[in-house]
């Protein structure tokens, strides 16, 4: 499935980040596309991004699956494997970053 979708991260001055979004697709023929029905592993450290991406998958008919860090989404990742289609995953995390984590979960499934 093609997500016609661009995330771009960016710190902000006062310590926070922004996430501009864009899209090449207009709005009104993204939502003509239908619902998704894939699961997604949602792993970020900052609970409010986290549940926001949660619901907005969630509103758009994706199941989702979510992890507050790397080392929590490789075990959660372990546990449903059969069930995951897409891992939806923070650059920067403290004890595992993105990378790392991604290097993990490539080692249990390359495909990721």
């Amino acid at each position: 499935m093609l997500l016609n979708l661009c995330i771009n991260s960016r710190d902000a001055m006062e310590g926070g980040s922004e996430f501009p979004m864009e899209s090449p697709v207009p709005v009104n023929e993204c939502e003509s596309q239908g619902q998704g029905s894939e699961t997604i592993l949602v792993i970020d450290d900052e609970e409010m991004i986290r549940q926001t991406a949660v619901q907005m998958l969630e509103r758009r008919g994706f199941q989702t699956i979510s992890a507050e860090d790397g080392e929590a989404g490789l075990a959660v990742y372990r546990d449903n494997q059969q069930q995951v289609d897409l891992v939806l995953l923070d650059h920067s995390m403290p004890r595992m970053s993105g990378l790392e984590t991604l290097q993990a979960l490539r080692q249990l499934a390359p495909e990721i």
